[in-house]
C-alpha cells in the first residue's frame, strides 16, 4: 500500500476550504510531503480530505524549498475513514490495539495457506487451508501472528493468486490505552526480533489502529527506518533460523527479548547498534566506535561494576571525612594548590576503581563467553600478533577516535579495523541472541548458516563438515 495524495492541505487540525494544494507520497516507511507555493515555515501539522478519506500529516517543519514550493520533514501520517474527527496534540491517543504486515515474513514462515485443485469439469478450485495462530507474547501486551484472508486479483498467470490470498499479520492488543509512541516502540521490538532470527528485515506495511470508542480503523504510516541489514546480499538464500525448526521456542524467546528491550538500562545500547544497521550510510570509524560502545556498555551492566563503584564511593566517604584523614591528607592537597574535600576524593577513588578494567579486558571477557570470534580469527585481523595485543589495539583505536588523541601508536590500521568489524558484530549478535534465551548450540548453528558471517564461523562447524 503505497498511496499518493494531491489535495488541499490546511495547517494544524481543522480542515478549511482555503488550504494550499500539496502532495503527500508514501513509499513503504519513506514519506515525502510538499506544499505548492509559499507554504509556512512555522507550520507543523497539516490536514487534508478527499471524497472518502481524511488525512493528517505530522511534520517537524520545512526541510527545503525550490521553485515549486516547500518540502516538510514528516514524522507520521494517519488516514481516517468516516466523518472527520479533529485530532489535536502531537500523538494519536486512545489506541487499544493495532496490526501490521512485514513483507518478508510469509516466506520465512513458509506456511501454505491456500491450495488449488481441479473439479470434474477441469476448472480450477482455489480454497483456503487451515493456518495456525502463532502466539509471541501472552499478555501486556498480547502479541500474536494470524493469517488474514484477502480476496484479490493480482496475477492472472498464477492460479493461487486469482481469488484467495492469505497473509500473515502481527496483532498487538494492549491492556491499557496507549498513544502511537507505544505502537512505534512495539513495532521496533518486533522488527529487531525477526531480524535476529532471519538475518535481515525490511519495512512494515499496512499499520491499522483500533481506537477506543470507534468502530472504524485508522491507517498509520511512519516515516521511520525499521530495516536491519536489508541491503545485504540481493539474493538471500539462508535464514539464521528456520521457522519450522524453532517455532516451539518463539514464545519463550520473544518474551525474554521484549523484557530485555524494555529495560531502560539497555535502551541506549540497542538504539546505537540497530541505528548502524539501517539504511543510512556510516563510515568505518563510526561503526567501529559504536561496536566498542556497545560492548563496553554491555559488560559494565552485566558486571555491575558501576553499581559497585557507586557503593564504594558511598561507603568510603564517611571514612575519608574523619579528622585523622583530613589532618593527614590536607597538607598534600595544599601543596598541590588545592583543598582536601572528602566527597571529591571518594569520587576519584570510585572513578579509579571503575577504570581498573579497560575496554580491552571487557571485550576479552565477551569474546571468551561468545565463541572466541576475535581470538580464533586473530590472524585475519592482525597477522602474527597475540590476541591480547589485538584487544589492546582495539582499545587504543577507540581512544584515538573517541577522544581525538594525539598519539596514534598501537592503533589499528584502516584495513585491520575493517577486518575487525565482522568479528565485533558477531560478538554483539551472540550477546543479543543469548539475551533472547537462545542456547549455545542454536547460536552456533545460526552463525554457521548465516548468509554473511558463515565464513567467519568455520571453527563452530562439526569436525566432519570442516
Amino acid at each position: 500500500m503505497n498511496p499518493e495524495f494531491s489535495t488541499k492541505w490546511s495547517k494544524d487540525n481543522k480542515i478549511r476550504d482555503d488550504g494550499d494544494i500539496g502532495q503527500l507520497s508514501i513509499n513503504g516507511n519513506a514519506i515525502s510531503f510538499h506544499i505548492d507555493g509559499y507554504g509556512d515555515i512555522f507550520a507543523r501539522n497539516f490536514v487534508g480530505q478527499d471524497s472518502m478519506h481524511n488525512y493528517k500529516v505530522y511534520t517537524y517543519g520545512q526541510s527545503k524549498s525550490d521553485e515549486t514550493g516547500h518540502y516538510y520533514r514528516v514524522s507520521k501520517v494517519f488516514l481516517y475513514n468516516g466523518d472527520y474527527t479533529e485530532f489535536t496534540g502531537d500523538y494519536i491517543t486512545d489506541i487499544k490495539s493495532f496490526s501490521f504486515e512485514i513483507p518478508g515474513l510469509p516466506s520465512w514462515l513458509n506456511i501454505k495457506s491456500v491450495d488449488v485443485g481441479i473439479s470434474e469439469d477441469e476448472t480450477f478450485i482455489i480454497h483456503e487451508l487451515p493456518t495456525p495462530t502463532i502466539v509471541l507474547k501472552q499478555a501486556d501486551p498480547y502479541i500474536y501472528i494470524d493469517f488474514e484472508r484477502k480476496d484479490v486479483i493480482e496475477n492472472f498467470d498464477d492460479n493461487n493468486q486469482k481469488a484467495i490470498k492469505k497473509i500473515p499479520r502481527i496483532y498487538v492488543v494492549f491492556s491499557d490505552l496507549v498513544d502511537d509512541r507505544k505502537v512505534v516502540d512495539t513495532i521496533k521490538i518486533l522488527m529487531r526480533f525477526f531480524s535476529l532470527l532471519i538475518g535481515k528485515i525490511s519495512i512494515v506495511e499496512d499499520i491499522r489502529l483500533d481506537l477506543e470508542g470507534s468502530t472504524l480503523k485508522m491507517w498509520l504510516f511512519l516515516n521511520k527506518d525499521f530495516s536491519v541489514h536489508y541491503s545485504w546480499n540481493a539474493y538471500w538464500m539462508y535464514s539464521r533460523y528456520k521457522f519450522e525448526d524453532i517455532h516451539d521456542s518463539l514464545l519463550q524467546w520473544f518474551e525474554r527479548w521484549y523484557s530485555f528491550s524494555c529495560d531502560e538500562s539497555y535502551e541506549i545500547l540497542l538504539e546505537a547498534y540497530f541505528q548502524i544497521c539501517g539504511k543510512k550510510t556510516f563510515n568505518i570509524e563510526e561503526i567501529f566506535l559504536t561496536y566498542c560502545r556497545f560492548m563496553e556498555g554491555y559488560d559494565l551492566r552485566k558486571s555491575h561494576d558501576e553499581e559497585i563503584a557507586q557503593e564504594l564511593e558511598r561507603e568510603i566517604l564517611p571514612v575519608l571525612s574523619e579528622d585523622s584523614f583530613n589532618k593527614a591528607l590536607s597538607p598534600y592537597f595544599i601543596k598541590a594548590s588545592s583543598k582536601y574535600k572528602p566527597k571529591d576524593t571518594a569520587q576519584w577513588i570510585s572513578t579509579g576503581f571503575l577504570g581498573r578494567i579497560g575496554l580491552d579486558s571487557r571485550i576479552k571477557r565477551i569474546d571468551e563467553v561468545h565463541f572466541s570470534f576475535i581470538e580464533i580469527n586473530r590472524d585475519k585481523i592482525c597477522k602474527g600478533i597475540d590476541v591480547n595485543k589485538i584487544y589492546g589495539k582495539i582499545s587504543k583505536t577507540r581512544n584515538y577516535f573517541a577522544h581525538y588523541k594525539a598519539d596514534k601508536t598501537g592503533i589499528l590500521e584502516i584495513g585491520e579495523m575493517y577486518n575487525a568489524l565482522s568479528y565485533m558484530e558477531m560478538l554483539i549478535l551472540s550477546v543479543l541472541m543469548s539475551e533472547m534465551g537462545i542456547d549455545t548450540e542454536k547460536r552456533k548453528n545460526a552463525f554457521v548458516h548465516d548468509e554473511v558471517f558463515w565464513m567467519n564461523a568455520t571453527h563452530l562447524r562439526p569436525a566432519a563438515e570442516k
